[in-house]
């Protein structure tokens, strides 16, 4: 299974205040927010972002062995 999706960071968070990452303090009302959260592998300093978390659950049910072993959750629920 191939995903393609191109972050802009995968250290900044999209959603945070303080630091060059945005990560000393979690996503809140004065936060500081990115303007596409798809772009990006965290939504706060401690969330992955949607895009990041669809990666995850993708490869936790159909990923090969490189990811997920013995089995992927979908071979699991087959048997």
């Amino acid at each position: 299974m191939i995903i393609n999706i191109r972050f802009k960071s995968a250290s900044k968070a999209c959603c945070g205040n303080g630091g060059k990452l945005q990560g000393i303090l979690p996503c809140g009302p004065t936060s500081s927010m990115c303007a596409d959260r798809s772009k990006y592998v965290f939504w706060d300093n401690y969330h992955p972002s949607e895009a990041a978390n669809l990666i995850i659950a993708k490869q936790l049910i159909d990923g090969d062995t490189r990811v997920i072993s013995p089995i992927n959750l979908r071979k699991l629920r087959d048997l």
